[in-house]
């Protein structure tokens, strides 16, 4: 083989392997009972196997926590909801999380954790924050989340190429 097809090769190997990546958000939240936030323009792509979440509620009323702060994964109208993560009220969605960490309602509480273990396709998929308690009143969180997975990227450029130049060789006799 010629050095451009193996190169060509090795570019299409290496691109549809699967990657991992890690999508953080980071947040300044003001909601009420039930009203969220959506964080992405496009849907997701690839598998969720854990979550990371590292922020504070600076303010709250109305018996809300800081493990209220929920993390939604729902179709782009939010009527499907796939996957909720936080918040003491159940939103109905099909794969239910709780926060390990932020069992209070005072200010500057510490939020979050980690969870792992989910290992869920959220391919389609969106990502809100807010909050999840239905009899809760405003609070304001700030921090990160991080959604962490393997990621089967779209095709780049470099692999259309790969698969340009394995086209494209020929045999001579």
């Amino acid at each position: 083989m010629k050095a451009h097809t193996l190169i060509g090769l090795a570019a299409v190997t290496a691109l549809g392997s699967a990657a991992t990546a890690d999508f953080t958000y980071s947040f300044d939240v003001d909601a009420s009972a039930f009203q969220f936030e959506l964080q992405n323009e496009g849907p997701l792509e690839g598998f969720l196997e854990s979550v990371r979440g590292n922020f504070f509620m600076v303010e709250g009323a109305g018996n809300t926590w800081a493990d209220d702060l929920t993390v939604l994964i729902a179709d782009e109208s939010l009527t499907n909801i796939y996957v909720q993560i936080g918040g003491y009220s159940d939103i109905g969605a099909e794969y239910r999380y709780l926060w390990p960490q932020g069992a209070s309602g005072l200010p500057f509480t510490q939020g979050g954790g980690y969870i792992e273990g989910i290992n869920l396709d959220v391919t389609g998929y969106y990502v809100y924050i807010g909050n999840g308690y239905m009899g809760g009143g405003p609070a304001f969180w700030t921090g990160e989340i991080d959604l962490r997975g393997s990621v089967v990227p779209a095709p780049g450029a470099l692999a259309v190429l790969g698969f340009a130049g394995l086209a494209g060789r020929r045999r001579r006799a």
